[in-house]
């Protein structure tokens, strides 16, 4: 049927005419919001009457004290209210995925206000009544396990508060390197359309759309570099090995170093660094052919706790696959991440990267590509057989890529997953190894929905750029089976993934157990099975005992077609403080896991609620809050949020990846009216010459 247009055509010049007026407005409002959001992280800004304030952050000091395997650090930051109102702040800050947060305190002047753990809904109700009585309030909620909020409440005009916290971390390893990270930003996250609206269960059931406001508690604003205000952090590390060093680096600052007596004195040679990029420390203990196994202990009234570090030896006395048959090939699906968060150096990094990863495949192997944004694209229909033409072809199509899009990761991963269906295994090792920043919002979506479908597949994770999502590239590799590697453009790179292919081929110890002799087994002991760990992985167990028990023993394991008993004997002269934490920090990941996996949530919520109140932990279920008794307001009159300073090298200029907001929607939307505006005022014009030449 066709529909005749009836509109008088004299009308569609001022339609246009309105349609720009309405143009110019969206773009200015646009840009408004753009100019708001451009301070710098680490301070506070306050709207009022068109002009908005700064309110910098005087100083963020971050040391770290490591003993052995385990990191205890303090971060001060310090904030200045420069205006004649009374404020309330709300910022985002990450912490290493490992970390758990023990303590807090709001310092005002010269009084300190402590805090409790409380379960999170009451902490948020006594945060709430606290800030609305006027009294000087803080709370810190963990919205991820790497990612927590801290809102302070009723900062008087010129007042200076600072916000201390101490969590508890533990160092990572690879290829005979120890180390540690902070990081001091972090890629602002995609939040997936579809996800926002199916509720959280950190998030109490009363509150109107409770995802939605989880996605608005990770997505502070975001500011780019050349700002005068950008944030700017000092690092001070302690380290006490318990080992002999052979070297200490950082890849990512240059070093000032100073050693006396066995302890090592490390920071970033400027001062003052741009916060900009994760802090990396690493220390290589000198080389010993056999794993070396070290036992920390802390007493506590309830009993005795233990921590294991295996650190891997060097192989130089047997091959550990010496007597065992030929490795089997593999059937590898590389998938990489080309959303716009890893626009720039960050896809430079993943193509290099996954380049590398295709000179390590073997012949007889098999692979295929996968690139994804907001949809996927396929290299091959299927596996492919590794020989040089389909190496050199595979290779063109990576460079090819380009980043831009959402991060789609979840549908990705199960898209992945079905290449596996229709090939058979045969004697082949079946492996997906993942390039991406993992900057996503939707972290337990992907735990509980992707990890539950890869069988017999394992998921080894490549985290890509300067601030990857750290927690979830580790988490999904721990719970696929695989391991994880981090590259963020250092000169190392190349080798450090051509070495990491190489050591997901096989592990180096074979059923590794602890026999604890005269001790007995433990109470509780997490991981409840030592895992064969890959050539050049940490091994890493805690557990509890009784009080006074005897920790001498043995790591039993088979190595180079032998049996191994190596003592296990506790290390003196490194103090053991954090021992306790770090058990009770796996004991409420034991529990979260099962409560992901359709475990007894009633059940277990109490349980991670009860653990986290015994040793002060921030959990998914427990926050801290700090009080003051005096009311000294009444009640702040401005609510803002805290800006970040985006990644080094991130070109999304102050907006997140597409898809976490409208920004570039309306942009585009408003250049569409514009042209069609222009457009009309032509042919209008054009008309009333052609009229007057008449």
């Amino acid at each position: 049927m066709l529909i005749k247009n009836t509109a008088n055509p004299s009308r569609l010049p001022r339609l246009m005419t309105h349609l720009l007026i309405w143009t110019f407005a969206v773009m200015m409002m646009v840009h408004d919001v753009d100019a708001l959001t451009d301070s710098g992280f680490g301070e506070l800004t306050v709207a009022d009457s068109g002009q908005v304030y700064a309110v910098p952050a005087q100083n963020t000091a971050i040391t770290l004290d490591v003993s052995g395997p385990l990191i205890k650090a303090v971060v001060r930051q310090e904030f200045v209210n420069p205006t004649d109102r009374v404020i309330e702040a709300t910022y985002v800050f990450p912490l290493p995925e490992e970390a758990v947060v023990f303590a807090m305190e709001l310092l005002v002047g010269e009084r300190r206000i402590f805090s409790v753990v409380q379960e999170k809904s009451q902490a948020r109700r006594t945060y709430q009544q606290a800030r609305e009585r006027g009294q000087r309030a803080a709370l810190v909620e963990s919205q991820r396990p790497n990612l927590f909020t801290t809102e302070v409440a009723n900062i008087g005009p010129g007042e200076k508060v600072t916000v201390r916290l101490e969590y508890l971390d533990q160092a990572s390893y690879e290829d005979g390197w120890l180390g540690l990270v902070v990081p001091l930003t972090f890629t602002p996250r995609y939040i997936p359309p579809n996800w926002v609206g199916q509720g959280n269960d950190s998030q109490s059931a009363s509150e109107p759309n409770p995802a939605a406001e989880d996605a608005r508690r990770i997505s502070p604003p975001f500011v780019g570099p050349g700002n005068q205000d950008f944030p700017r952090a000092s690092i001070d590390v302690r380290l006490n090995p318990g080992l002999e060093l052979a070297d200490l680096q950082s890849p990512s600052h240059t070093l000032s170093v100073h050693q006396n007596s066995g302890v090592w004195l490390a920071g970033p040679e400027d001062r003052q660094v741009p916060a900009d990029r994760d802090f990396i420390l690493r220390w290589r203990p000198v080389a010993s052919p056999l794993a070396q196994p070290a036992v920390f202990y802390e007493d506590r009234p309830e009993g005795r706790y233990a921590l294991v570090m295996v650190v891997p030896g060097s192989g130089a006395v047997a091959d550990p696959m010496e007597g065992t048959a030929k490795s089997p090939p593999t059937e590898t699906h590389f998938v990489m991440d080309v959303s716009g968060s890893m626009d720039g150096p960050s896809l430079l990094q993943a193509q290099e990267a996954l380049i590398t990863a295709l000179g390590e495949l073997a012949p007889g192997d098999r692979f295929n590509l996968q690139a994804f944004n907001n949809q996927s694209f396929f290299w091959r229909k299927d596996f492919q057989e590794v020989n040089p033409k389909n190496l050199i072809d595979a290779r063109r199509w990576v460079r090819q890529l380009r980043a831009d899009g959402g991060t789609e990761l979840h549908p990705a991963l199960l898209r992945a997953q079905t290449t596996f269906l229709s090939a058979a295994p045969g004697d082949r090792a079946r492996r997906i190894v993942l390039l991406t920043d993992a900057a996503v919002g939707n972290e337990d979506q992907l735990l509980r929905e992707t990890i539950a479908h890869l069988g017999s597949i394992r998921l080894h994770v490549v985290g890509i750029g300067m601030a990857p999502n750290r927690y979830l590239v580790r988490r999904l590799a721990g719970q696929g089976g695989g391991l994880s590697l981090f590259v963020s453009g250092h000169g190392t790179d190349t080798a450090r993934m051509a070495a990491f292919l190489t050591r997901i081929a096989r592990p180096q110890l074979i059923e590794p157990r602890l026999d604890w002799g005269a001790a007995g087994a433990p109470l509780e002991g997490y991981p409840s099975r030592l895992a064969a760990p890959f050539a050049g992985e940490l091994t890493l167990w805690s557990g509890r005992f009784t009080s006074g028990a005897d920790l001498e023993g043995f790591l039993r394991a088979r190595w180079g077609g032998q049996d191994l008993a190596l003592p296990l004997s506790t290390v003196e002269g490194v103090a053991s403080e954090g021992v306790a934490v770090r058990w009770a920090n796996l004991k409420v990941d034991d529990l979260l896991a099962a409560y992901d996996g359709g475990g007894d949530r009633d059940d277990l919520r109490g349980r991670i609620v009860e653990t986290g109140l015994d040793f002060g932990l921030i959990t998914r279920f427990t926050s801290r809050v700090a009080v003051e008794e005096i009311v000294s307001s009444g009640g702040p009159e401005a609510a803002h949020r805290v800006p970040n300073g985006l990644p080094a090298g991130s070109t999304l200029a102050g907006e997140l990846p597409a898809g976490g907001t409208l920004d570039p929607l309306w942009r585009a939307l408003g250049l569409a009216l514009l042209l069609t505006g222009l457009a009309g005022w032509r042919a209008r014009r054009a008309s009333t010459e052609r009229s007057r030449s008449c």
